[in-house]
């Protein structure tokens, strides 16, 4: 999983124990972003992957063997730019002409190209440097570059080192962000009672968020990590976490598709049939009014 906020579900699940009440052994491991955590399950080093609708689009210009089960979240705050005020940024336009980076070929990359569209601004108009996720605060921090477009753990990191320097930039309704649970066709065809039973212990999740938010946010905040807490409290009124599938998907996948063949990010000229990359019925066995893809 992608260790932040967006998954609160999972860290919910993990903490309370919801996976083992439902019969399954569940190992979550951590990594710095969805774009890995797919990385790993299509390598085969995990069986399923929590991640942004970005990886999936980039993904599907490469191979079809896997397909999304389950949207766990989603967001239109997810990813936004924080930057340098002492370079004179105080407004978006203000960022033409600076260096502004972030992680390539993904949710925050494609965030930040909706970001300057809406805001007008040409991306000739400024430098876009990519670099990793992890080395964003520090960049930042020392002067390197004027601004990131990102999420957190990143964007706190960088508060932190700047103080009353950051300022912050979001997007309204430039994109809507889901975060999915992904795996190879393979292995929901021959998990189907630990898919299912997955899907219950999320679902189990979502009820206590909806019953009792304070003490949800205190688990999920608890599974983030020591010393995240405000950065959990901060975030989670950004997020609807609910299990779902729901046919508002493809207008994203499709769009981000459509975005990496104009700007060269994939060597292709076609944007793929997305609903060959759902697998409904798991979710529509456990909650079917939860499913508004339409086959």
């Amino acid at each position: 999983i992608q260790n932040n906020t967006i998954c609160s579900l999972i860290l919910i699940a993990e903490q309370e124990k919801l996976f083992q009440e439902k019969g399954i052994e569940v190992e979550v491991i951590r990594k710095p972003s969805g774009k890995l955590a797919l990385q790993s399950m299509l390598s085969g080093d995990a069986d399923i992957a929590a991640t942004a609708d970005m990886p999936i689009t980039s993904n599907s210009f490469k191979r079809s063997d896997f397909a999304v089960f389950a949207t766990i979240a989603s967001t239109d705050k997810g990813a936004w730019i924080v930057a340098r005020r002492d370079r004179g940024i105080e407004k978006p336009e203000d960022l033409k002409g600076k260096v502004v980076a972030t992680q390539k070929n993904s949710a925050v990359h494609f965030f930040l190209s909706m970001f300057l569209a809406a805001n007008n601004i040409a991306e000739e108009d400024l430098e876009i440097r990519y670099m990793k996720a992890v080395d964003l605060p520090e960049a930042l921090a020392s002067g390197e570059i004027d601004a990131f477009s990102m999420r957190n753990p990143f964007i706190s990191q960088a508060k932190d080192k700047l103080g009353d320097r950051a300022i912050e930039f979001f997007g309204v309704n430039v994109y809507r962000q889901t975060f999915n649970l992904v795996a190879q066709k393979d292995t929901l065809a021959e998990n189907k009672n630990g898919i299912r039973r997955l899907l219950e212990a999320l679902v189990a999740a979502e009820n206590l968020v909806a019953t009792d938010e304070a003490r949800a946010k205190q688990i999920a905040a608890t599974g983030l990590g020591e010393g995240r807490e405000s950065e959990l409290f901060d975030d989670w009124k950004r997020y609807t976490f609910a299990v779902s599938l729901d046919q508002s998907i493809f207008p994203t996948l499709e769009n981000q598709a459509r975005w990496a063949i104009a700007n060269g990010i994939v060597d292709a000229q076609t944007v793929p049939n997305y609903l060959e990359f759902m697998e409904i019925k798991p979710l529509r066995d456990v909650r079917p009014e939860a499913v508004t893809i339409i086959y």
